[in-house]
């Protein structure tokens, strides 16, 4: 991936430390802000706070860490999270009933979002969404699948087993799902199908996946204008992105519909 600077000059995170060198005092010039307070509770409940400090949250899914925002000239101005996702892709699955155009939409649950109409609810928001995952490592091998293998796992997992007629990406194939705080970005891979071949779904156990089908142009973009349909929210800017992509590298679906 290219550099993209504006100007001659590279604005950069740095860590907190660095920051403090750089600047000296720059963590004592916020007295009335938190710099960096990491809350750790222990299973007795004891909860204990630290100020001032680096850290890093590590899963397999990602991590989360404290990094510091400079302006163009290098110079540190605010602390902010920086996330990074372990590789995955985003997937629009289409294929053609005649010449109706139909994508692979899902239903799932997904637990992290609060509810925006009442954020102090507690049921879990279901989101109309196109397929995505993680990539799987290879075994044996400290590398992970191609973009093309796991958009096809996923597909198959997610929404059934199908033919695959074709897969495509767009120019520069990923996307930042919001670069104001993530650092590292998703592949996208377009897969189009038999739609006479469909066979049944495998979700994991984890994922709570209600509903898979392959929805019509016509009928998607219905659903994202009004934003919910069967009790699903319509308003997964990854999903929505991953669209305006697909339908940007090949309009003419688009004006069909």
């Amino acid at each position: 991936m290219p550099s993209h600077k504006q100007g001659g000059k590279m604005a950069a995170t740095i860590s907190l430390f660095e920051a403090e060198q750089k600047k000296p005092g720059f963590i004592a010039d916020r007295p009335t802000q938190v710099p960096w307070l990491l809350s750790v509770t222990h299973k007795d409940g004891a909860c204990f706070t630290f100020t001032k400090t680096e850290w890093k949250i590590e899963s397999k899914f990602g991590s989360i860490s404290n990094v510091v925002v400079c302006n163009a000239e290098g110079e540190p101005q605010f602390e902010k999270p920086e996330f990074r996702e372990s590789p995955n892709v985003h997937v629009i699955a289409y294929g053609f009933r005649g010449d109706e155009l139909s994508i692979a939409v899902l239903h799932e649950g997904r637990p992290h979002a609060d509810n925006p109409n009442d954020p102090k609810a507690k049921e879990v928001i279901t989101f109309g969404q196109t397929p995505m995952g993680y990539m799987d490592k290879i075994i044996g091998k400290n590398v992970v699948e191609s973009t093309e293998d796991a958009g096809t796992r996923e597909l198959t997992e997610e929404v059934g087993s199908v033919v695959i007629k074709k897969i495509t990406k767009p120019d520069h194939p990923y996307h930042n799902p919001n670069p104001s705080f993530v650092a590292t970005w998703s592949d996208i891979v377009f897969i189009e199908v038999d739609l006479e071949t469909l066979g049944q779904n495998s979700p994991e156990s984890s994922e709570l996946i209600y509903k898979a089908e392959y929805v019509p142009v016509k009928e998607l973009l219905r659903r994202i204008k009004v934003g919910e349909h069967e009790g699903a929210l319509y308003r997964s800017c990854t999903t929505n992105g991953s669209l305006m992509l697909f339908f940007a590298t090949f309009p003419e679906y688009f004006i069909k519909a």
